[in-house]
C-alpha cells in the first residue's frame, strides 16, 4: 500500500446506498492527497446526542453472547442511535463517523453511519437489492463476498454485507473490504459501514461487531 493516511470513506462515495430513491444525508466526500496528508473531508456540521455514563448492552442476536460498554450516540434527526465505545474516536469535522483506533498509519480503519429517507413501498430486501445493482458505479471491482440477514440486538432485522472493490474516489491500486450493516424502518434506511484493508479486516470486524450490533433504527 502507498504512504498515504487515508481517513474516512464515506458511504455516499464509495458504499451501499440506493441514491435516487428518496432524500439522504448531505454527501461527504474526500480526496486522497499525494504528499501522506490526511483527506479533506466536507460536509454537514450537525452533531447527534451523546449519552453520558456507561452503557452495557447484551447482544442476543445470532453470534456470541457479548456485553459493550460505551455511550450511547443518537443521530441528531433522531433516525437511530448506537453504543460508541471508548476505543471509537470521533471524526473531527465529519458528524456520524469514527476512527476505530488512534493509530497514524496507512489507513485508519473507520465506521460511518449514513441515513436515507426511502418510499415505504421499498422493504429492506428490496433497498438492499438496489444498493447492490448501484454500487459498481461507485466502487471498481465490487464483489460481494456475504449477504445475511442477522437480528440485530434492539430486535430488528438487518442485512449484513461483506464487500470489496477500490472506491471512485481513491487511487485504483488501493483496494478495501466493508462491512455494511443495513436497516429499513417506517421508510428510513440506515446503512453503517465499516472499511478497513483486507489485512485487518477480521480482526476489525470481530474487535468491533458487538458495538456495531447495538445500532438501533428508530
Amino acid at each position: 500500500m502507498t504512504n498515504r493516511r487515508l481517513t474516512i470513506l464515506i458511504l455516499a462515495a464509495v458504499g451501499l446506498v440506493a441514491a435516487g430513491c428518496g432524500s439522504s444525508d448531505s454527501v461527504l466526500t474526500g480526496t486522497p492527497s499525494p504528499t501522506g496528508t490526511d483527506v479533506t473531508t466536507t460536509g454537514t456540521t450537525s452533531t447527534g446526542t451523546t449519552t453520558t455514563g456507561t452503557t452495557a448492552t447484551t447482544s442476543t442476536g445470532s453470534g456470541p453472547t457479548t456485553s459493550v460498554e460505551g455511550t450511547t450516540f443518537t443521530d441528531p434527526a433522531g433516525k437511530y442511535s448506537i453504543v460508541v465505545p471508548p476505543s471509537w474516536i470521533s471524526a473531527q469535522d465529519t458528524p456520524k463517523a469514527w476512527f476505530l483506533d488512534d493509530k497514524k498509519d496507512d489507513f485508519r480503519e473507520n465506521v460511518n453511519i449514513l441515513t436515507e429517507t426511502i418510499p415505504s413501498s421499498l422493504d429492506l430486501d428490496s433497498y438492499v437489492d438496489l444498493s447492490i445493482s448501484k454500487a459498481p458505479g461507485m466502487i471498481r471491482e465490487f464483489s460481494v463476498k456475504q449477504r445475511e440477514k442477522i437480528t440485530l440486538d434492539s430486535g430488528q432485522t438487518a442485512y449484513r454485507l461483506v464487500y470489496t472493490g477500490s472506491p471512485n474516489n481513491v487511487p485504483a491500486e488501493l483496494s478495501f473490504t466493508f462491512l455494511a450493516v443495513v436497516a429499513v424502518e417506517d421508510g428510513t434506511a440506515v446503512t453503517l459501514t465499516m472499511t478497513a484493508p483486507k489485512e485487518t479486516f477480521e480482526a476489525t470486524v470481530d474487535k468491533n461487531w458487538p458495538a456495531v450490533r447495538t445500532l438501533t433504527v428508530k
